[in-house]
């Protein structure tokens, strides 16, 4: 009885793991080369190897079924691993790896100019504005509440632009 139990069991929880959605992680040269075509928001998680926060994101909050229903269609998601000694060609720029701050110039443009944490998650407009970073390990409603403040922030951007915009065809 107790070995029917156990394979129903497995079976289930097979058939939940096929079930749940997964966020579609693409490389970075990628997801600017997609974002040349169709432009969206971009999600670049910078994480280190030895950061343990970072592996918790991606046990806990990356794999759960709100967090990747949000971001499904809706943005490019990158994983950057911000040690990564490999050189990145991305829209006519080069980013190598930089001894001084064991860090590749790509992650370090990203922090835009603010202290390199981890995980840190930066968020690109669809004209691959900055928009924000959040940093720190962050639960799925909690994370999803800060991608919608920077979403929001840039919607009423784009709002405040096309005001001054039809305020200086007036003139």
């Amino acid at each position: 009885m107790l070995r029917i139990f156990a394979v129903i069991t497995v079976f289930f929880l097979s058939f939940s793991a096929f079930s749940q959605e997964k966020i579609q992680w693409l490389g970075i040269e990628k997801a600017f080369e997609n974002q040349s075509k169709q432009p969206r928001f971009m999600f670049i998680d910078l994480y280190t190897d030895w950061c343990g926060w970072c592996k918790v994101m991606d046990r806990s909050t990356f794999v759960e079924d709100t967090v990747s229903k949000f971001f499904k269609n809706r943005y490019y998601n990158v994983k950057f691993n911000a040690e990564s000694t490999d050189t990145f060609r991305i829209m006519g720029n080069q980013f190598k790896y930089v001894e001084e701050y064991r860090m590749n110039e790509l992650a370090l443009s990203l922090f835009n100019g603010q202290s390199a944490s981890f995980p840190s998650f930066v968020v690109l407009g669809p004209g691959l504005e900055y928009l924000g970073i959040i940093q720190g390990y962050q639960k799925p409603d909690e994370f999803i509440g800060n991608l919608v403040m920077i979403e929001q922030r840039y919607i009423e951007m784009l709002e405040k632009k096309k005001l001054e915009e039809a305020e200086k065809s007036k003139k």
